[in-house]
């Protein structure tokens, strides 16, 4: 499993490159910002997989009660939810400052977008050693 989760880790670190490497084919700035927009939405859909998996560890920890696991849990759900208000602003209100008028301001912002998304991602994997391949408990076929 920790094997996995360092080839995730490396194809992680790249995506943000391999998302624009993608993107770079496309036509004009039009179609490269809906491009990276795609690959932003992508790796939020990634990330929401992930922390299902998350949560699921968190409620495996049966060395802490049900009253432990349950704070450790909305602590983590608020921690989260100040990430992406940090997220939010930073990729949608900041980059959006130093681009302005620009037009690779879409483009820049779905960037910001998908490389803090990434990382988060990352991050989830790494902390909770999560096997990136597993399907969240919801998704596995019962026998």
């Amino acid at each position: 499993m920790r094997i996995a989760g360092a080839c995730l880790g490396v194809q992680l670190a790249l995506a943000p490159l391999a998302a624009a490497a993608l993107c770079e084919d496309t036509g004009n700035n039009l179609e490269f910002t809906a491009c990276m927009a795609g690959e932003a939405e992508a790796a939020d859909a990634e990330l929401n997989r992930i922390w299902t998996l998350v949560l699921g560890r968190i409620a495996e920890m049966d060395h802490l009660s049900a009253g432990q696991r349950a704070d450790w849990r909305a602590r983590l759900v608020a921690a989260q939810r100040s990430w992406i208000a940090f997220k939010d602003t930073d990729c949608h209100d900041v980059v959006g400052y130093e681009w302005w008028g620009g037009s690779g301001a879409g483009s820049a912002i779905a960037g910001c977008l998908h490389a803090a998304t990434t990382r988060r991602t990352r991050e989830l994997v790494r902390r909770y050693d999560i096997d990136p391949d597993a399907a969240p408990l919801a998704m596995r076929a019962t026998p």
